[in-house]
């Protein structure tokens, strides 16, 4: 990013910025399931460490994906 950018941004920008930057380095490395979802609860994204299993669950609905305790 750009110094100048950067000076121009609140702390509060600086902040959100630097909590989504986390955020995605948490939801890449972890190795449970993680997701997000839209408001209608379909799945849009899932975390890496899931690999292969990722591909089947782009799509369906987050219910779909839990099972019973």
């Amino acid at each position: 990013m750009n110094p100048d950018t950067q000076l121009r941004k609140t702390p509060a920008d600086r902040l959100s910025h630097l909590i989504n930057e986390c955020a995605d380095v948490i939801f890449n490395i972890v190795l449970v399931m993680m997701y997000k979802a839209d408001e209608e609860g379909v799945i849009l994204k899932v975390n890496p460490s899931l690999q292969f299993r990722s591909v089947r669950l782009l799509g369906s609905l987050v219910c779909a994906s839990l099972s019973e305790a």
